[in-house]
């Protein structure tokens, strides 16, 4: 009797476990590329990031769009806005394999005389990113919006939106948007 009551105990015990179940591999292309000669970053940029990981992922109306993983294993986005002048300006933020395959990265920077704000997503979700955010600049893993007024415009008020997968065979991801 102690043994079947034990083993029912077993039983009842490791069924009440919530085990989170591990993170798929990251799908991320364009890390898997050999660095071109216009993935670096400005010095300033550069601090706590694994340089040999930064990737430019696009660049357009003077702002820069990179991504790298910074040491220890976060993903991160970095923005710079009119690198070069003496004006510049930018933002990072990082998040971990796992949050950033449930809700992507996102950065914001704002100045007197500028906005940017863009959110990060693994493969298999740009053209739904098109989809999500009509009018938008849109790049492959990447979309930016250039202003508070073109955000506003497009998701409202709203905090976070859900983007399903381009083919319906990833999870949703919830995005994080920064005004």
């Amino acid at each position: 009797m102690p043994a079947i009551l034990g083993c029912i105990l077993i039983a009842l015990l490791s069924g009440c476990q919530s085990l989170e179940p591990a993170p798929a591999p990251l799908q991320m292309e364009i890390l898997e590329r050999d660095p071109w000669d216009t993935d670096v970053l400005p010095k300033q940029l550069q601090s706590d990031l694994v340089l040999e990981s930064v990737r430019l992922i696009d660049k357009r109306n003077n702002r820069h769009y990179w991504l790298a993983y910074d040491e220890a294993g976060a993903l991160c986005l970095i923005v710079g806005f009119g690198v070069g002048r003496p004006d510049w300006g930018s933002g990072r933020g990082c998040a971990d394999v796992a949050t950033f395959q449930k809700h992507g990265v996102t950065v914001s920077v704002s100045g007197v005389n500028h906005f940017t704000s863009a959110v990060l997503v693994p493969d298999g979700y740009t053209q739904s990113l098109v989809n999500s955010f009509p009018g938008q600049f849109v790049a492959t893993n990447l979309v930016a919006f250039d202003s508070k007024a073109a955000m506003n415009g497009v998701v409202g008020e709203q905090q976070t939106i859900i983007v399903g997968s381009d083919l319906g065979d990833l999870p949703e991801i919830e995005l994080l948007l920064i005004r």
